[in-house]
């Protein structure tokens, strides 16, 4: 199979998977945790952030305690929502249709 017709075909097969319901009530799912959640995605990712400029010192970085802590809250207070845990599932599903997307694709070149 030549490069331009795989590009084809891969294109396809990435354009089939985003008009899935799974993957389109994923990204729905997305932008509302985004919307509704801001502020908490902010933390997380802000208190995220810090931990891990924190981990590259290692034991010895001033305050990694409580970085460790504010992190593990910034987490908690994030992924007790229901909207995160749907999202999660949801994710897992998009992944399984997109490996089987990808087992397709691989079948085409071989």
């Amino acid at each position: 199979m030549d490069c331009l017709l795989l590009n084809q075909e891969i294109e396809n097969y990435i354009n089939d998977l985003k008009n899935t319901k799974e993957y389109k009530e994923l990204k729905k799912l997305y932008d509302l945790i985004l919307d509704k959640y801001k502020d908490l995605v902010l933390a997380f990712t802000s208190a995220k952030r810090e931990l891990e400029k924190g981990l590259e010192y290692g034991d010895y970085y001033p305050g990694l305690k409580d970085l460790k802590l504010k992190y593990q809250e910034a987490k908690s207070n994030l992924y007790s929502k229901p909207e995160l845990k749907e999202y999660f599932s949801l994710i897992s599903e998009v992944e399984k249709l997109a490996n089987g997307t990808i087992d397709e694709i691989k079948s085409e070149i071989i």
